[in-house]
């Protein structure tokens, strides 16, 4: 029933309409989700006119030199409606194409904790950018994160954690040298996790991999090399078993909330659950 349905979807679409194109992307999400999951998240998907009444109300009148941020955008209402606004400030002012793409890919962001929410807002993204993307300079990437926007990575508070930065997912606690992340080395390091757990290098490999690869030195940062090889052999782990995924992309996309500038806005349709429908 799935595949019939996914049949009905014309490609040609893309080309000719991409405001149709982004209500069916809207609709076939929300019916893949289930209601009841939907509800449990406090998702709510908010229409085109009410968002741009409230971006009205903020005053963003599309500045592509403006940050704009939504911290749970769903399938991307948000970012795509500033991203139009942002293109009509474009045409009127004769910004040069490539500079305006990558004012727009720099500084309208969003956030979710749904990854189908995010594929789908990644994908109403492109859309929305049209032919701006003829104009950019080797591969880019969407500014939408799989993350949390609230309980992001934390520095423990004790004498043992207090150099680690650390968050909690369905598989477990993931924990990162606070060296790492002071030096927004983030992605290099799950890049390498990623490759590693991919064919399965031998921890010890893995380690002389992060001393030669990283600026962490055998005998100094001792404690950093080994919290870093405890994450790969957790997610080797994983791997082993099947579940392994996206585990390091995940890593990597929970922490894009800690190296993000300021934000001049922050526009979206936050979760909203009953007060008796909350978990105790």
């Amino acid at each position: 029933q799935l595949v019939a349905e996914l049949a009905d979807y014309s490609l040609v679409t893309l080309d000719v309409d991409p405001e149709d194109t982004r209500d069916l992307l809207k609709q076939l999400y929300q019916n893949l989700m289930p209601k009841k999951l939907r509800h449990a998240l406090g998702e709510y998907y908010t229409p085109d006119w009410l968002a741009d009444r409230l971006l009205n109300q903020l005053g963003y009148d599309g500045n592509p030199a403006k940050r704009i941020l939504d911290p749970s955008c769903g399938s991307g209402t948000f970012p795509v409606l500033e991203i139009k606004r942002a293109r009509r400030f474009i045409d009127g002012r004769m910004l040069p194409p490539a500079q305006a793409l990558n004012m727009i890919l720099e500084n309208i962001v969003g956030y979710d904790l749904n990854p189908l929410a995010v594929i789908s807002a990644r994908t109403n993204y492109l859309l929305a950018l049209g032919d701006l993307l003829e104009y950019r300079n080797g591969d880019i990437t969407i500014p939408i994160y799989l993350c949390d926007s609230i309980m992001t990575p934390s520095e423990g508070g004790d004498l043992f954690t207090h150099n680690v930065f650390s968050f909690t997912t369905s598989v477990g606690r993931f924990s990162v040298p606070k060296s790492l992340v002071e030096a927004h080395l983030i992605d290099k390091l799950t890049d390498l996790l990623d490759e590693c757990v991919h064919v399965q290098t031998p921890p010890e490999i893995y380690r002389k991999r992060v001393i030669h690869e990283l600026p962490l030195k055998e005998i100094e940062d001792e404690d950093d090399i080994k919290i870093t090889v405890e994450l790969y052999m957790q997610l080797l782990d994983l791997e082993k078993k099947g579940i392994n995924g996206i585990w390091a992309r995940i890593i990597k996309n929970a922490f894009a909330p800690l190296f993000q500038p300021k934000f001049d806005y922050v526009a979206g349709n936050p979760p909203w659950v009953n007060w008796e429908s909350l978990p105790a």
